[in-house]
């Protein structure tokens, strides 16, 4: 509270404030290194809260080697759904003072 964004560096409102829009990327890796770009070093019952926050955790459980499995390209066919999910997770694992949403979750079912 009461730090003008205009006197912080970039770096610094990068630190505290999060994008997530309808426009989404999945990287080519495990489910985990995607959820870890948002806090590395995060533990296992951390992603896996994240992905339950987001109603994401029933398909995840689903996935062969869990959040081992490779997603993206080569990897796991994600619904544009299921994407918006992984960027959802991500977002509740980085925990930002500020969220920008928009449209975030319009591929969700109600």
């Amino acid at each position: 509270g009461g730090a003008e964004l205009s006197q912080m560096t970039a770096e610094r409102v990068r630190e505290h404030v999060a994008l997530v829009n309808q426009e989404h990327h999945v990287f080519v890796g495990s489910l985990r290194d995607n959820l870890l770009l948002a806090r590395n070093g995060a533990q296992d019952a951390e992603l896996w809260a994240s992905l339950a926050a987001v109603d994401a955790d029933g398909w995840a459980k689903g996935l062969d080697k869990g959040l081992d499995t490779e997603v993206g390209s080569g990897g796991f066919a994600l619904t544009p759904a299921q994407a918006q999910q992984i960027a959802l997770a991500r977002l509740v694992l980085a925990d930002p003072h500020t969220l920008v949403l928009d449209e975030a979750t319009s591929l969700l079912d109600p």
